[in-house]
């Protein structure tokens, strides 16, 4: 079992290897994420029945039936909420993804679309505040690089947006930003007008989110 000889080349420690399995090191087995998991204890234990060389030899314990339970797969959305809890990233999916038909109803367009949008023009924009920088020569304002599945913008937020908003701009990480479209010299921005929280998502589409990269 590559899993077995895995742990028994590596000696990791059991969370070591959840982790592994949890951000999907081992699909390539063709394995459910959840079974791996599932089989994991007893995997260890055989691992642990098993003498160096030169060691006194002892029969092997028997293989328990962890390996016929049928357990359902991990959906998309906690594969993500793995993978964000332990990289800080996910490598096959953004959570913007999971918020996307809702946000077509707010008038919401995803950041790739600013590239054919004219200057001057009204957005809204969504998603994951990827850094956050308040600069104390900025004179109060915020700049934000702002993060959905399509790319990256940048917003500029003025003292008196900051103030209204204060409490969105520093401590969400998810924030839909309206705002007007600044173009110039090849360089887009959008000047922050509004600022909202995301809209809740359902239970089983909770997720957990890395942390912003906030600098002062």
């Amino acid at each position: 079992m590559p899993l077995l000889d895995f742990c028994r080349r590596t000696g990791l420690e059991r969370d070591a290897v959840e982790n592994l399995i949890s951000v999907g090191a081992f699909d390539g087995l063709g394995i459910p994420r959840r079974q791996l998991l599932w089989q994991l204890p007893e995997t260890l234990r055989l691992v642990g029945s098993v003498r160096p060389v030169g060691a006194v030899r002892e029969p092997p314990l028997p293989m328990t039936s962890t390996s016929d339970v049928d357990l359902p797969a991990m959906s998309i959305q906690e594969q993500a909420s793995a993978d964000y809890f332990i990289l800080g990233l996910s490598p096959n999916t953004h959570v913007m993804e999971f918020y996307r038909s809702r946000l077509d109803g707010l008038r919401v367009v995803p950041i790739d679309e600013l590239e054919c949008t004219h200057d001057g023009v009204l957005v809204r924009v969504a998603g994951l505040v990827a850094c956050r920088q308040r600069p104390g020569t900025a004179k109060g304002f915020v700049f934000i690089t702002l993060e959905d599945e399509t790319g990256l913008a940048n917003i500029i937020v003025n003292p008196q947006v900051y103030e209204e908003y204060r409490p969105i701009v520093r401590g969400e990480l998810l924030v839909i930003i309206e705002g007007t479209l600044q173009k110039q010299n090849g360089v887009t921005n959008i000047s922050a007008r509004r600022c909202f929280k995301m809209p809740r998502l359902r239970a089983q589409e909770q997720h957990t989110l890395p942390r912003s990269r906030d600098f002062h």
